[in-house]
């Protein structure tokens, strides 16, 4: 049983207080991501979870084992504690084959070896290595040696797996290939994950549950992909899942207004705030040349390829939106800097903006 529970944690640094009374749960068996900014103390957590850091205060637990105590200082040792951990750099012995690298825990463990040529070939097979056995770490590409310290972690069965960031040092198709790898050995192996970045849309894809920190070490939402994208708990937790528009929008009398234009919508919000956010994505937002909604500006038009991407001034204010290419030529929508247009949003998400989290949200 690979559950973490932590109680009431704290860890700081100096004058930097990065957990003050942590409690969260991670499930037996699932994939678990904290999610957040750079610098708001994930890979602190991380270290914590596998004994290269104490807790100053509070408990973690390993199952039903306490690992780590702040106030007694009774900890158990890394290597006693069940578990893989695959860091940002690889972290691969530049000195030693595929094969060594992989069977490297095996060696220490002193297990014999057949049984060690037996465990490291089935894990070349799962992390797609066949062949490349023999191979130095020089002459593999980077997703190659990612695979190798992946093999590495999971060679002595481990019931619970640490990944710091592993694909950051990836390019962006093969980050895409390996999050679903990760994906898939999780499910074969039916192990826990605690994954641990700052690019959400890893987090979604991997993800059967996120915690999303912000800055300071908060955590500000826990839920499962669909859940924090959808029903965001703050303004800091939308913006993070991903490009965002924030419109400030009046109220008064039942009457929505931004600037000097009405402001219509179906989802009209609940809260009674005379000022309000409304925050919405790029695919969220219909334009057109003309007709009814909050008429704009583009003040700049960008091709990339499968879609169109325009900035869009309205009442001051820039929002961005994002359209299928093949669309925009149909429905006559390839608009250049100057073109006037109208804005409609298909959905909303509405923040009271006197309780903002997010800095220069409005």
């Amino acid at each position: 049983m690979a559950e973490i529970r932590f109680e009431d944690l704290y860890k700081s640094y100096g004058s930097n207080h990065v957990y003050t009374g942590l409690n969260l749960t991670i499930n037996d068996g699932e994939c678990f991501t904290l999610l957040g900014p750079s610098g708001c103390g994930k890979s602190v957590l991380l270290r914590m979870i596998a004994g290269f850091e104490m807790p100053e205060k509070g408990k973690i637990f390993i199952g039903d084992r306490l690992v780590s105590d702040g106030g007694t200082g009774e900890t158990v040792q890394p290597n006693l504690r069940d578990l893989g951990v695959v860091f940002q750099d690889y972290a691969v012995w530049p000195h030693m084959s595929v094969f060594d690298n992989i069977a490297y825990p095996l060696k220490i463990a002193k297990k014999t070896t057949a049984l060690i040529k037996e465990k490291v070939m089935q894990i070349v097979e799962l992390v797609n290595l066949t062949g490349l056995e023999q191979r130095m770490p020089s002459q593999l590409s980077g997703g190659q040696q990612q695979r190798v310290a992946l093999g590495r972690a999971l060679v002595a069965n481990p019931s619970l797996m640490l990944l710091d960031e592993p694909l950051n040092n990836l390019d962006a198709n093969l980050r895409e290939e390996m999050r679903f790898e990760i994906k898939e050995l999780q499910k074969k192996l039916k192990i826990t994950i605690f994954y641990v970045t700052h690019d959400q849309e890893i987090a979604l894809a991997l993800s059967d549950r996120i915690a999303i920190m912000d800055h300071k070490g908060h955590v500000m939402q826990v839920g499962s992909p669909a859940d924090v994208f959808e029903n965001p708990a703050n303004d800091f937790v939308f913006k993070f899942l991903g490009v965002s528009n924030f419109l400030p929008v009046e109220q008064s009398g039942g009457e929505l207004m931004v600037g000097g234009q009405p402001f219509v919508t179906n989802n009209k919000p609940t809260a009674h705030a005379e000022k309000l956010i409304a925050a919405f994505r790029p695919t969220d937002v219909n334009i057109s040349r003309t007709g009814a909604g909050l008429k704009g500006k583009i003040v700049r038009a960008s091709f990339l390829g499968a879609d169109m991407d325009y900035l869009v001034d309205v009442e001051s204010r820039i929002i961005r939106t994002q359209l299928n290419t093949h669309n925009a030529l149909q429905e006559n929508l390839i608009l250049k800097e100057g073109d006037e247009c109208a804005v409609n949003l298909n959905t909303v998400t509405w923040f009271d903006e006197t309780k903002l989290h997010t800095e220069g949200v409005s």
